[in-house]
């Protein structure tokens, strides 16, 4: 299964609801997406801190 990987940059005065709200709206897409097809991507989303983009990420595994 391909798995597709991205980030959610939380910078500085971002709101955290935002950008948990868009890593549940990639969630529900892709459980919908797999209800519908068996090829479907694994969509796995990382929530990055901008002061430690290289070191602190928030991995959320949508499986």
């Amino acid at each position: 299964m391909t798995t597709i990987r991205f980030g959610i940059l939380l910078y500085p005065g971002a709101q955290n609801s935002a950008a948990l709200g868009l890593a549940d709206l990639f969630e529900i897409a892709g459980r919908m997406a797999r209800t519908t097809a068996q090829d479907t991507p694994q969509l796995q989303v990382d929530l990055l801190k901008e002061e430690a983009v290289y070191s602190t990420r928030y991995s959320v595994d949508f499986a």
